[in-house]
């Protein structure tokens, strides 16, 4: 099992990591405005000066999608990278293990994440830093790409960073918004994993490691607590561990579509279906996992599982989102059913128990 998350104050260390790698022409991979304005920018600058010789890419969508990853290849390819930094929020750390995997084409991507596979890759390897506390992308072995609308999650053993820098003061510039966005979307991973089917003894130990920091430290941080954001990091950083081990489930196998069609962070997708989840966790099986219920009970402050999804949803209200479909531009019957009808399988495989098209719905009216 790794060892527990390390913060760090800057990213000093980044070159003699570059060094331990023999690496002497990095691909940096960076937002396309979080990269200056969190301040990882100059951190990069100070830590490899001007004798390192790397490049820098920006040209990717919010959603990375394999338009971006044919160009990035087309782009990237003559400069012989022998590693990648990912440098930002979910997406930026994606795309960089997507770059770092080595397709010599999106077509040859496309054709992998189709389960035909014509060679075995060999990534580069990663440095991650993440500049939000949310998607745990530093400790996964994941990477989100779309095809059209269509999600897919590229999965490789080494796609996992073979480092990762948590530095608290590349998050302090995050808006009120996506600090809470990020870490609901924490949380509910963490929440996800405590319950998955494919969830270990590890990667539960992992998600109890999350939830009460995440739980404890955002209420400070939206009130202007900086010194919460190590916290918030590190809790992130768990639950990434966790998710790397177990995957997520319904919250996340309905957000897509939901974040897809109002707009709204990820996360707060995520969280707007996550109580009345838990209510249909009690009322069809009234004791699933107790010990999933005893954890969320006393970290939430309530007497026992049947107030666990009014303190979650009481949680969510304090952060200022919007907790309704309505609320974010969902407001349409047709919607419904199309979020209902474009869940993502896989994520819906790994709940603990089944979920009828019938009782999505019924959830996602719920939160209508």
């Amino acid at each position: 099992m790794p060892g527990a998350p390390i913060l760090e104050p800057d990213l000093s260390r980044l070159a003699s990591v570059l060094r331990e790698w023999s690496s002497r022409r990095p691909l940096i991979v960076g937002g396309k405005t979080s990269y200056a304005a969190s301040g990882g920018e100059r951190m990069v600058q100070e830590a490899l000066g001007t004798e390192t010789d790397c490049m820098l890419y920006q040209e990717f969508s919010p959603n990375p999608n394999l338009s971006d990853l044919a160009a990035a290849i087309e782009r990237v390819a003559p400069f012989g990278a022998d590693a990648v930094v990912g440098i930002g929020g979910g997406s930026s750390l994606d795309f960089a293990k997507l770059i770092a995997a080595g397709f010599e084409s999106a077509d040859e991507c496309a054709t992998y994440l189709r389960g035909h596979a014509q060679r075995e890759l060999s990534p580069l390897p990663i440095a991650a830093v993440p500049t939000t506390a949310g998607s745990g992308s530093e400790c996964t072995h994941f990477a989100v790409v779309y095809e059209g609308k269509k999600k897919y999650s590229l999965a490789h053993p080494r796609l996992l960073p073979m480092a990762s820098f948590l530095v608290p003061t590349l998050t302090t510039g995050l808006s009120e918004y996506m600090t809470a966005s990020s870490a609901l979307d924490a949380l509910c991973q963490a929440i996800e994993s405590l319950w998955a089917k494919g969830a270990s003894a590890a990667s539960r130990d992992d998600a109890r490691e999350a939830i009460p920091r995440i739980v404890r430290a955002l209420p400070a941080v939206l009130a202007g607590a900086k010194e919460g954001r190590g916290e918030l990091l590190v809790a992130a950083h768990y639950a990434g561990r966790a998710i790397n081990v177990s995957k997520t489930t319904a919250p996340h196998a309905l957000s897509y579509r939901i974040a897809g069609l109002s707009g709204i962070g990820h996360g707060h997708s995520v969280a707007i279906t996550m109580a009345p989840i838990m209510r249909a966790a009690l009322k069809i099986h009234p004791t699933p996992l107790p010990e999933v219920w005893e954890l969320l009970a006393r970290v939430f402050g309530v007497a026992d599982a049947a107030n666990v999804p009014s303190a979650f949803d009481d949680f969510f209200s304090a952060t200022g989102l919007p907790t309704t479909l309505r609320a974010v531009g969902i407001d349409g019957e047709h919607e419904l059913v199309e979020i209902s009808e474009s869940v993502n399988i896989e994520r819906l495989r790994n709940h603990p128990f089944p979920l009828r098209a019938v009782e999505l719905l019924d959830i996602l009216r719920s939160v209508a």
